[in-house]
Parts: structure tokens; C-alpha cells; sequence
């Protein structure tokens, strides 16, 4: 006989479980297009409970690091179930606010709702919860205005260690690179490297060869020869035509100073 599956393998656990082993779970995503998806797919179902769904137009892009296809679904699941629990006609505005440490999407109830009342409703919901922790995000009325049900993702931002002692370099780097993206720590020249990566948590060091007191090809080999930051990615980004040597001392990816936009940030996703 066919051994039919526990019931544990529909639950949504199991489901998050299954995507992630599929997908990467941290992805550049443009924030504007992920909420504009999230309303569109609420479009019909508003419609027919009589609510209009209103949200700015979003002047530039956004772009943020999440788990997307976590966050698109709580969005989603979160818009339809407001809807849902409208007692009449009238509107929802949806707007963001981003801040350092999180992506707060806010959902402006009209003002003949209760905004205790559909917090309530949405925390007995097991799927909204599940999803809340799974992305450790958390969901509150708002202390200023009791219309307002706030969603606040924790922002995750790739810390990226700069070691250059050019100054205008540093200033390209801070230019070019999305601070929602990357949090970027400069340093002049490779003294205390190994304390430093450890305390600042690095996950990707850009690399000068021509550095006072310790050169880089120096760095580079002290970084790879430790186990604790062997497997970390180093980008070495120089004037000096040294790739074949800097790839055999164990850097994970070169490239020519001044790097353009594009030629930083797709390097830089390899690791993103």
C-alpha cells in the first residue's frame, strides 16, 4: 500500500520550510514593486467589499534586502484580511516609512473602523502569526494614531568593510552604493583586520592594494589564511593590473578603480 503523508506536511511551516529550500532567502527587491503587486492582487476583492485601496506614488525606486517571497505574502494576506474586516464602505490607505533598522508598511484605516478591533482579528489569524515570526516582523497599532496598523519588517543591510586611504574613493563607494542595502564601514589601512571583521560582522570586504603600513595582497592573505575568515568574500579594487595574482591568493572577485555603478553591484550580488 501508498503511505499517505502525515498531516504535518500541509501545515504552513512545512510550507515556508519547502520555499526556503528553494530560494534564496535574503533578495535585493524593489519595495515599490513588491507593495504596487501586493494592492494589485487585492484590487478585485476590495472592490467588492466597497473599499478603495489608495497609496502614493513612489518618486524614485526603493531598493531594499528581504526575505520577498515572505514579505509579498504577508502583505497580501495581511491587506485582504483588513479588507475583509471593513463593517462599510470606505478607504484604506497603505504607505512606507524607512528607517534605519526596519521597512514600516502602514495601513491608514478609515476612520469608521476600529483599529483594535482588525489588530485583534489579525493576530488570531495562525497564518498572519506564523509569517510575522518567520520574517521576526512585527505588527501594532500605532501610538499617535489609533487608524493606523503598523507592519515593521527588520531591514537586513549587507555590511560591506571598505579598506582605501583615498578619500575620494571612499566618496564614490558611499555615492554609488544603496545605503537601504548595504552599510558600508571604511577603514584607512588593514591594522587589526581580523578584530575588526569579527566585531563589525562583515560579509564583504573591498580591498586596495596600495595601503599604507600593510598592503593589501598582505590583507588578502591574512583574511584567507584564518579560518574564521577564510570563506569571507574580498573584492580587491585597484589602479594595478594584478588579477591573475590576486586570484591566486585567494580573492574572490577583481575589479578596475574607479569602478562604474554597475560594475560594483554586479559583483557585489554575487554575494547579496
Amino acid at each position: 500500500s501508498v503511505n499517505e503523508p502525515s498531516d504535518d506536511v500541509f501545515t504552513l511551516q512545512s510550507e515556508i520550510a519547502s520555499l526556503r529550500q528553494h530560494t534564496n532567502r535574503q533578495v535585493t527587491v524593489n519595495l515599490s514593486d513588491l507593495l504596487l503587486g501586493a494592492i494589485k492582487a487585492n484590487t478585485i476583492l476590495a472592490a467588492n467589499h466597497g473599499v478603495a485601496l489608495q497609496y502614493p506614488i513612489f518618486a524614485e525606486d526603493v531598493n531594499v534586502s528581504l526575505d520577498r517571497a515572505l514579505v509579498r505574502q504577508l502583505v497580501v494576506i495581511l491587506l485582504s484580511t483588513i479588507v475583509g474586516q471593513y463593517q462599510s464602505a470606505g478607504t484604506l490607505m497603505i504607505d512606507t516609512v524607512i528607517s534605519e533598522e526596519n521597512i514600516s508598511v502602514i495601513f491608514r484605516l478609515d476612520a469608521h473602523e476600529s483599529g483594535d478591533t482588525i489588530l485583534g482579528m489579525l493576530r488570531q489569524q495562525s497564518s498572519i502569526t506564523t509569517l510575522l515570526e518567520t520574517v521576526a516582523a512585527n505588527l501594532y497599532l500605532s501610538a499617535d494614531d489609533g487608524q493606523q496598523i503598523v507592519l515593521a519588517i527588520p531591514l537586513r543591510r549587507t555590511t560591506i568593510l571598505i579598506i582605501d586611504d583615498n578619500p575620494d574613493v571612499i566618496h564614490l563607494f558611499r555615492r554609488l552604493l544603496d545605503s537601504t542595502i548595504y552599510r558600508l564601514i571604511i577603514a584607512e589601512d588593514g591594522t587589526d583586520i581580523l578584530d575588526k571583521v569579527k566585531r563589525l560582522s562583515v560579509d564583504i570586504i573591498v580591498l586596495d592594494i596600495m595601503l599604507p603600513r600593510i598592503d593589501g595582497f598582505e590583507i588578502l592573505q591574512t583574511l584567507k589564511s584564518n579560518a574564521a575568515t577564510k570563506s569571507l568574500p574580498i573584492i580587491i579594487c585597484s589602479v594595478l593590473d594584478t588579477e591573475e595574482l590576486a586570484l591566486s591568493l585567494g580573492a574572490d572577485a577583481v575589479i578596475s578603480k574607479p569602478p562604474t555603478k554597475a560594475e560594483l553591484n554586479d559583483v557585489l550580488r554575487q554575494w547579496v
